[in-house]
């Protein structure tokens, strides 16, 4: 396997902030600080549709099950819902959103954010089902588990909780990490954080245990993804490279170079073949995983200041450093 990159994608004027594939992997979303959400077609690396509506830097988007709606988190402190056929708005939530993660049926968003609290919305009505709260600092990343029931968050407070959706209790707390990113295997069983010590560890849900430390990063780890089959976890980090894991030795089976700053953003297709990661030099990269090869690299045309090369979401990165 050569590592190589198979696209390149060109469209973004800012630093690109979040990626997300389609589930029948035709379509990437990326958000970027040029303030825009943009629709790309993988087929040929051409955008094909950008929702406009955002004021400010776009920290965080991603698709919904379905592949009809798109959920994108800004700095100018909304959160909105655009159904993607059409390009219109059709939902706007008042908050600033660290992350966001969609439920598994589409019909509930839950959103991470610097009041501490992880907040649960419903779709259809646009209300507030439940608020989560625990954490002492701000929640930096949200993810929900397959089936819906439980949702994980990271925080400040250097501690990953998991929450029991229907009933709004705190089930377990796993610490020993400052975390910035967490995502769920499809099976619910483990949970994968990644944080400013440059490495990841798996988490066995059941036994609230760490039972892998994956390291090999030599800059923080920005995100954090597992494949579908839960048999790899695709890293990006603050050192340039995408890597990928075998899940179950924790070995690193691939660095994947060529992006030229930090890489904020990952994100596999549904059939695990591909993955795309977004970066700080304003471009999103389409790697194919079997030969490592780079099928379609986007650019962002617009040039950043040094402020601006925070991280994935506008300020936290930052906060942890200083």
């Amino acid at each position: 396997m050569s590592g190589e990159c198979i696209q390149t994608l060109k469209g973004h004027s800012n630093q690109v902030t979040s990626v997300s594939w389609s589930s029948d992997g035709s379509r990437i979303c990326s958000g970027s600080w040029d303030n825009t959400v943009r629709v790309w077609d993988v087929s040929n690396g051409e955008y094909i549709r950008t929702p406009e509506g955002h004021s400010s830097s776009v920290n965080t988007v991603l698709w919904s099950s379905d592949g009809s709606k798109i959920c994108s988190g800004s700095n100018d402190k909304r959160l909105r819902v655009w159904e993607v056929s059409s390009g219109e708005c059709i939902l706007t939530l008042e908050g600033y959103a660290h992350a966001i993660s969609w439920s598994s049926d589409g019909n509930r968003i839950c959103i991470g954010s610097w009041d501490k609290t992880v907040q649960v919305w419903e779709v259809s009505s646009g209300e507030c089902m439940r608020t989560l709260k625990g954490h002492s600092s701000d929640v930096y990343a949200v993810s929900w588990s397959s089936d819906g029931s439980r949702i994980c968050s990271a925080s400040d407070d250097k501690t990953v909780r998991v929450w029991e959706v229907s009933s709004g209790e705190c089930i377990l707390t796993l610490e020993g990490q400052s975390t910035i990113v967490v995502s769920w295997s499809n099976d619910g069983s483990r949970i994968c954080s990644g944080s400013d010590d440059n490495t990841m560890r798996v988490w066995e849900v059941s036994s609230g245990k760490c039972i892998q430390t994956l390291e090999g990063h030599s800059s923080y780890v920005t995100a954090v993804s597992w494949s579908s089959d839960g048999s790899r976890i695709c890293s990006a980090s603050d050192d340039k490279t995408v890597r990928l894991w075998d899940a179950s030795s924790g070995h690193c089976i691939r660095t994947l170079e060529g992006h030229s700053s930090t890489v904020q953003a990952v994100s596999w297709s549904s059939d695990g073949s591909r993955i795309c990661s977004g970066s700080e030099d304003d471009t999103v990269r389409v790697l194919e995983v079997s030969t490592g090869q780079c099928v379609h690299t986007a650019f962002h045309n617009f040039r950043f200041s040094s402020l601006e090369c925070c991280l994935r979401f506008i300020f936290p990165f930052v906060l942890l450093r200083l």
